[in-house]
């Protein structure tokens, strides 16, 4: 495809995040992140939104190994406890499909010590242990998932969650 000629400092913070956008949809993946560096040097305060778009972008077009280094980027003192969890949660996936399980855990479970409410982040642990082939592991695990949120079925994605752990 044709590769845009402009330079990104000529574009406003939502101009910057929008080619970024545009560009890995392209899979102009360079072009892609001179744009959303540049948004982070245009709002240094809005790094978790810019993190996690780009983060997750890379993870949606397959691209683990480049997640993992952005996604790392998003983890540090000054992020919120909300933050942290979701980089750890899309972290951890992958991490684990870059077949790094051990580390993938670690990610997964800081998650969910950060946030061991919610079944989504919690499903990271089995999801893992059963693409690493893990098979017993991953049961049990799954097995603690639906214990653990059986009773608290509330939320359609805590419904959702559990019945795709029972299939699981």
């Amino acid at each position: 495809g044709r590769r845009l000629k402009a330079e990104p400092e000529q574009f406003t913070y939502s101009q910057r995040m929008a080619i970024a956008i545009l560009a890995g949809h392209r899979k102009q993946y360079d072009r892609a992140a001179e744009f959303f560096e540049s948004a982070l040097r245009a709002r240094p305060n809005e790094s978790t939104e810019v993190l996690l778009t780009w983060g997750v972008g890379l993870l949606h077009d397959d691209r683990p190994a480049e997640a993992v280094e952005v996604l790392r980027r998003g983890i540090g003192p000054n992020v919120s406890p909300e933050s942290e969890t979701e980089f750890q949660f899309y972290l951890a996936g992958a991490l684990a499909l870059c077949d790094r399980t051990d580390e993938a855990l670690v990610a997964a479970r800081k998650a969910v010590s950060l946030r061991g409410d919610s079944a989504r982040i919690y499903s990271r642990i089995p999801w893992i242990l059963g693409y690493a082939q893990r098979r017993d592991e991953a049961i049990r695990e799954y097995a603690a998932l639906v214990a653990k949120f059986d009773a608290d079925q509330q939320s359609s994605e805590t419904r959702e969650v559990l019945r795709a752990a029972r299939m699981a």
